[in-house]
């Protein structure tokens, strides 16, 4: 009967520790960053959809990125939602981190995309940094001429 019941306990502990370590989260929401050299040259006109991904109502608006890459992996351009603005980022790997000063928003705030590329397809998440509701966008968007 007490080998049994240490059984019991043995797996009873096992298991709450792979529902434990199955639920870590590490803040990113599964966004976790790339690294390594770009692998995808981002360079171009992208036009695509920002939808409201959280809440009961689903916002899409168009979006428009252009965008210069570097040799280095660095990244400028413009991200046209409502109005047009300047934005700044860095590829690595397959994955664009982009950061947008919103000048239009009252409370002037910061977004930060991170896309994945594949081919002449972008696809991630945008969200402002005074979010803290865990409200997110999706994007989704194709590069001109593909």
């Amino acid at each position: 009967m007490k080998t049994s019941f240490k059984r019991l306990v043995e797996m009873l502990v096992a298991t709450l520790c792979l529902i434990l370590w199955a639920g870590c989260d590490d803040g990113n929401g599964g966004d976790e960053e790339a690294s390594g050299p770009p692998t995808v040259d981002v360079s171009g006109v992208w036009t695509g959809t920002s939808t409201d991904a959280t809440g009961s109502v689903r916002w899409r608006s168009g979006i428009r990125f252009d965008l210069r890459q570097n040799v280095d992996g660095t990244v400028q351009g413009t991200v046209t939602v409502a109005g047009t603005e300047a934005a700044t980022g860095v590829v690595n790997g397959n994955r664009l981190t982009l950061t947008v000063q919103y000048s239009t928003s009252a409370i002037g705030s910061v977004g930060t995309y991170r896309l994945d590329v594949t081919g002449n397809e972008l696809s991630g998440r945008y969200v402002e940094s005074q979010w803290t509701n865990g409200k997110y966008k999706d994007i989704a968007a194709s590069r001109s001429g593909s």
